[in-house]
């Protein structure tokens, strides 16, 4: 029997390689086994070996883990992320603490006049305007860029 290895080396976007390398040295370390499921890894196969096109609507990674017990379970957790409270902050709204932990990363980038900028641009007053203008489909549209605007503001305001 052979065995055939996919490689998938320069293909994949930065953001999956920094999960799946961050999981990967973590379960590692902790001797817990793990598996690459769902759209990324059938896309994986489907595409970088056999050729066809990708269909992935999402653009998460999911992984399956073997952990002995919850302890083992909340070290995995805890040497990944590095930030769990989010996750209960924002209730689960993985896109909330993303658009949050951006918001960080841009207040440290920007220069004087940009963070002027960007506080008006997300002020009071021009929240609503901006919010909507987003919109594809109304309320539900507005709502939701309202929470993720709201979200990177607060990451962008902590000191």
């Amino acid at each position: 029997m052979t065995s055939e290895l996919l490689n998938i080396s320069g293909k994949l976007d930065d953001a999956s390689i920094h999960v799946i390398e961050a999981i990967s040295e973590e379960a590692n370390n902790l001797s817990i086994p793990y598996l690459l499921v769902g759209a990324a890894a059938r896309d994986m196969l489907m595409h970088h070996y056999y050729g066809v096109a990708i269909q992935r609507v999402t653009e998460d990674v999911d992984f399956a883990v073997d952990v002995a017990d919850w302890e083992s379970y909340q070290s995995l957790r805890d040497s990944v992320w590095t930030q769990p409270e989010l996750i209960d902050h924002y209730d689960g709204d993985i896109e909330c603490v993303a658009a949050q932990f951006l918001g960080r990363r841009v207040a440290g980038l920007a220069n004087t006049e940009s963070t002027k900028a960007i506080e008006r641009v997300f002020s009071i007053e021009f929240l609503d305007t901006f919010c909507s203008e987003m919109s594809v489909r109304g309320v539900e549209d507005f709502d939701e860029n309202y929470k993720l605007m709201a979200a990177f503001m607060e990451g962008f305001n902590e000191d």
